[in-house]
C-alpha cells in the first residue's frame, strides 16, 4: 500500500489528496443498503457492528443515498464497454494468445461492450451510463459533507454454494449491488468480517471519499481490535 499510494510521476492518473490525515469521527448508515430482501442475519450483524463503533466514541448517523439498484445498469454498461476496449489488444500479435482463449463470460462481456460503444448506440447506452455515474458521484459527495465514512453490508447474502449461479449471467451484478455504486464512483472501500451465519462469514464494508484509504484502514482496525470475527474460519 505504501508503495502504490500517492503520485507516480510516470502515471498521469495518480494524484495526492489533502484529506488523508483527517480523523474519523462520524460514520453514516445508508438506509438504502440495508435492503429488505437481504439475508436477515446480514443486516443484523452490520447494525451490531455499528454499535461496536458507537461504544468506541464514533457518532453513528442515519443517511440516505441513491438506491444502489440504479448503479447496476450503469456499472454493467460501463464495465462491459471498458472490457471490450481493453481486451481488444489481445489479438495474438503482442500477447501470447488470441481471443479464442477467452471463456464464455469474457466473450459475453466483450460482445455487450462492443454493442454499447457502436455508433448509434453510444449515446443511448454508454453516454447515458456516464451521466448516471456522475449523479452517483455527486450523491456520495453530498453525503460525505455530513459524515466521514459509510458503513454497510458488503453483500446482501453470504457466499452462495458452487453451481447455484449457473445460467444466471447477471447474478454477479445482483450480488455486487452494494459495492457497485462506490466502484463506479471511484471511492475506496474495505470489506471485513463482522459475523457468521450458516457457518459462513458476513462482511461489512467501510466506504470513504476519494483519498481516505488511511482512515478506512485505521477504522477497520478499530473494529478488528474489538472483535474476533476475523480470526474465525468458515465451516466448509
Amino acid at each position: 500500500y505504501k508503495i502504490i499510494a500517492g503520485v507516480d510521476p510516470k502515471d498521469a492518473t495518480t494524484r495526492e489528496f489533502s484529506n488523508i490525515s483527517k480523523p474519523v469521527k462520524t460514520i453514516g448508515l445508508p438506509k438504502e443498503y440495508f435492503r429488505s430482501e437481504s439475508q436477515k442475519d446480514v443486516n443484523k450483524a452490520v447494525l451490531t457492528a455499528a454499535k461496536v463503533y458507537e461504544r468506541q466514541g464514533y457518532k453513528i448517523i442515519d443517511v440516505s443515498l441513491f438506491d444502489p439498484k440504479y448503479a447496476i445498469a450503469a456499472y454493467t454498461i460501463l464495465q462491459r464497454s471498458e472490457v471490450s476496449s481493453n481486451l481488444a489488444r489481445f489479438d495474438g500479435i503482442r500477447y501470447g494468445h488470441d481471443r479464442d482463449f477467452f471463456n464464455e463470460e469474457n466473450k459475453r462481456r466483450i460482445i455487450l461492450g462492443t454493442y454499447t460503444l457502436q455508433a448509434g448506440y453510444y449515446d443511448a447506452y454508454y453516454k447515458k451510463a456516464q451521466q448516471v455515474r456522475s449523479l452517483i458521484i455527486d450523491d456520495f459527495k453530498k453525503v460525505f459533507e455530513s459524515v466521514d465514512l459509510l458503513l454497510a453490508p458488503t453483500m446482501p447474502t453470504i457466499a452462495p454454494k458452487i453451481g447455484v449461479t449457473s445460467g444466471q449471467s447477471m447474478y454477479g451484478e445482483l450480488a455486487d449491488i452494494l459495492t457497485e455504486p462506490s466502484a463506479i464512483a471511484g471511492l475506496p472501500a474495505i470489506s471485513i468480517p463482522c459475523g457468521f451465519t450458516e457457518g459462513l462469514p458476513i462482511g461489512l464494508q467501510l466506504i470513504g471519499p476519494a483519498g481516505s484509504e488511511d482512515q478506512i484502514l485505521d477504522t477497520a482496525e478499530v473494529y478488528e481490535k474489538q472483535t474476533a470475527w476475523h480470526l474465525q474460519k468458515p465451516k466448509l
